[in-house]
């Protein structure tokens, strides 16, 4: 998968921290940033015959 969509609420152990390589950090878990493989669980999606896609 290219990219995903991770909602603020699933992610409120962590916060945003701006700059030049920006990324994710959390007293509990590893940081996140570019390239970073997650795992995730996947809640919705629809397959979108026009545009012979998956929407998430």
């Amino acid at each position: 998968m290219e990219s995903i969509f991770l909602p603020e609420k699933m992610m409120k152990d962590y916060h945003y921290v701006a700059g030049e390589n920006p990324l994710f950090l959390s007293d509990k878990h590893s940081k996140l940033e570019k390239d970073t493989i997650v795992r995730f669980k996947v809640l919705g999606f629809k397959w979108l015959e026009y545009d012979r896609n998956f929407s998430y």
